[in-house]
């Protein structure tokens, strides 16, 4: 890391510490587990940042959402539903669920979540 210019008592930092070449990728998923095109929306994503990645998924009042359920619909309007950092077994459980629509992936995904 570059030192910190300073003048005075305020420290700056110069803009040459920043590399923009570095930004993060990101991969999304929609509604079917399937890599989202730019207007649909994203239900689960990896940030793949040079050291790890990361995985994300959406949360309705801090538990798993489902997309399918009761709530289903509110994913267009609710400020609620949030992205969440999930471990990477969680995250794939929740994947499968939306690619195969089977309850049983949620339900490991959801205790997952509780269990830590």
């Amino acid at each position: 890391m570059k030192p910190v210019q300073q003048k005075g008592d305020v420290n700056y930092i110069t803009s040459s510490e920043f590399d923009i070449s570095k930004t993060p990728s990101v991969l999304s998923f929609n509604r079917s587990g399937e890599q989202a095109q730019k207007k649909e929306k994203v239900l689960a994503k990896i940030v793949a940042n040079d050291s790890r990645d990361l995985y994300y998924i959406r949360s309705y009042r801090n538990d798993v959402f489902d997309p399918l359920g009761a709530h289903g619909d509110r994913l267009q309007y609710d400020d609620q539903i949030t992205f969440l950092k999930v471990k990477k077994d969680i995250f794939d459980l929740y994947v499968s669920y939306l690619k195969t629509k089977n309850n049983l992936y949620f339900t490991k995904a959801q205790r997952g979540l509780l269990n830590g």
